[in-house]
């Protein structure tokens, strides 16, 4: 029989909004360095437009990158603890 997840404790409960207001500072900062940063660098520190373009990208694609590792890393560890499930909860509680 499937149960409904407890939305209203979860809305109401401190760690909730603590994740939510951490999430958005650590997203917001990152967005933002990701969208000045070009322009501080042609602008302020006189970089070429072209090398701009490309020391703009590296973020981009360092979360691409470390994204697919973290990815790959985070199954590695699943099925290597496949009888243990409550240590994969407990580990995983933060990557949503």
């Amino acid at each position: 029989m499937y149960r409904f997840p407890p939305y209203k404790k979860m809305v109401l409960s401190l760690p909730f909004w603590a994740l939510i207001i951490l999430h958005f500072g650590n997203l917001w900062g990152l967005f933002f360095l990701m969208t000045a940063g070009p322009n501080f660098m042609s602008s302020v520190l006189g970089f070429n437009l072209g090398h701009t373009g490309i020391l703009a990208a590296l973020p981009y694609l360092a979360r691409l990158i470390f994204g697919f590792l973290f990815g790959l890393l985070g199954d590695f560890i699943t099925k290597k603890r496949m009888d243990e499930k409550n240590h994969d909860k407990e580990e995983f509680r933060l990557d949503m």
